[in-house]
């Protein structure tokens, strides 16, 4: 059976993920495997980047 995995369930994944807990330990609270907690937190770090990229870019082009 796949686990499906809420919005508010991927937040607190990568909180976990932040405050030192392992994926593999995530994994097994979540009842889910290694692989969907890595792509989730992977996802997660590439949306933070992609905001503070484009929060950067609109702030310099602000001052242009």
């Amino acid at each position: 059976m796949k686990v499906k995995l809420t919005s508010e369930d991927e937040e607190k994944i990568y909180e976990l993920y932040k405050n030192g807990i392992s994926m593999k330990n995530i994994a097994n609270q979540y009842g889910t495997s290694f692989n969907k907690i890595s792509k989730t937190i992977n996802i997660a770090l590439l949306i933070m980047f992609q905001n503070q990229y484009h929060y950067k870019k609109e702030k310099q082009n602000n001052f242009l």
